[in-house]
Order: structure tokens, then sequence, then C-alpha cells
């Protein structure tokens, strides 16, 4: 007989690395109350610093120091790094007349961009892709071997994905731009983002303070306080109009009952 696995069941470490970042904080307070376990693992510093950085990614800028890990939560928490922008296929021919159309098609690229995901921004992954096959138009591939090919298109690769960085005003080296695929500790930001004693109190705050000066909230409260008013007028309305319908029925009743009386 299969043994059932709960939350408790699993080990503090995989809580807080794998399943709290795909939690909100209304999720963390539900989890805390079921069990005492689940409390202290939601209610820790480690799980709110985390959710934390993640509402404060904004304040964290990508230098040329910053190690590149790409996507996996494996890698973050091996601190290696790995290739940003990788050439996820050209083709497996080692044959050069095969390679060399594949080079000059924006596709392969795209494909690349979209699946590595180090280029967030879909509606220039096109742009790069043309402007890669573009370069290699005008500074062709000679090369009669697998690996020199891919590197080759790589480089023409990396530097139309740097020079739309540039134009887009970024001002690393990196290739990369998924602010998600860097350590964290390793990217620019100001120190009190990751120097809290008290995550959980500093995430709340911010919310509240989000909260009370929310403007879709503001104007629904001023368009409620305005449709009660014309709701109150309305009521005083229907209250003069009962009384007077009111006195015309009693009035009509009693002339009913004094002609019966003749």
């Amino acid at each position: 007989m299969t043994a059932l696995v709960n939350f408790e069941d699993i080990p503090y470490f995989t809580l807080v690395e794998n399943i709290a970042p795909l939690l909100s904080e209304k999720e963390f307070g539900v989890l805390s109350m079921m069990s005492t376990y689940l409390r202290d693992v939601f209610m820790s510093n480690d799980v709110w610093r985390r959710l934390y950085i993640q509402t404060n990614l904004d304040k964290f800028k990508i230098t040329d120091k910053s190690v590149h890990v790409g996507p996996g939560i494996a890698r973050h928490k091996a601190r290696v790094p790995c290739d940003e922008l990788p050439i996820v296929s050209l083709g497996s021919s080692s044959n050069a007349y095969y390679w060399h159309p594949t080079y000059v098609r924006p596709w392969p690229f795209m494909q690349s961009m979209r699946a590595c995901g180090c280029v967030q921004n879909r509606s220039v992954i096109g742009l790069i892709a043309n402007d890669t096959v573009q370069q290699i138009r005008n500074h062709p591939i000679t090369t009669f071997t697998h690996a020199d090919g891919v590197r080759q298109a790589g480089e023409r690769f990396h530097a139309a994905a740097v020079d739309y960085n540039r134009r887009d005003g970024h001002t690393h080296s990196h290739v990369c731009t998924n602010i998600d695929h860097y350590l964290i500790d390793t990217l620019d930001a100001p120190k009190s983002v990751r120097n809290y004693k008290d995550y959980r109190r500093q995430t709340l705050s911010k919310i509240h303070t989000k909260t009370k000066h929310d403007s879709t909230a503001k104007k629904a409260g001023t368009s409620l306080a305005r449709k009660k008013k014309k709701l109150a007028d309305l009521q005083a309305e229907i209250a003069a109009a009962e009384s007077v319908v009111k006195k015309n029925v009693a009035l009509k009743d009693s002339l009913a009952v004094a002609l019966k009386k003749q």
C-alpha cells in the first residue's frame, strides 16, 4: 500500500527553494495556518525574503559583474554559470554546403531565443534574428567543420543581440537581459532590498502602502459614495411619494365609508 505524502513530508529547503517562489503572500498566510511545521516554514525570513525580492525586481540591475546561471533552480542553488543566448539547433550535418543555407535563415535563431528565455521581449526576437542573418551575409561563414560553424554563427548572434541591447539603453556587456537568469546577489540593487531583518514585515508594509494608494480602489470608493448619495436622495423621494399616496388612499377610503352611510 502506497503511503500518503503531505506537505509536512516535504523537506524545509525544498519548500523554500522550489515551492515558495511559486506562491503569493496570501497563500503563505493560508499555509502557515495549517500546521506548526508549515507555520515555521511560511513565517520564516527565508521565504519572505524571496517574495520581497520578487516584488522589488525593478530595483535590481544587471551589471558586467552579474553572474548568468539561466532559468533552472538547480543552477541558481549550485551557482553554476551557463551560456547566454545559446544556439539551440543549427542542424546536425558537418557538410558546409548544408550548413551555410541554415545560417542565412532567421528561424533557428528565433527558435533559440524562444527556447532559452534570455530575450524576454518577444517583439524584438525577429529583429535580432534578422540582424544576425544580415551580419552573416555581410561576413559569410567560411568553414567546413561543424564546431567552427556553430561558434562563428554564435558570435554573429551575440553581436546582433548586444547591438540591440545598447540601442535599447542597456549599459552592460551581457547578451541576456532576463534578470531572472542571474544570481540575485550579483545584481546591482539598494542595500536595503536584501538587508532587512524581517522581510515579512517589509513585504506586508509595501503591499499595505500600495493598497492604500490604489487608484482603482479610490475611484471605486468615490463612485460608490456618489451612488449612495443618489440612492439616499431617491429613497427620500420615494418616501415622500408614498406619503402622498397613503394620504390619498386614506381620504378615498374615508369618502367611500361616508357615502355608504347616506
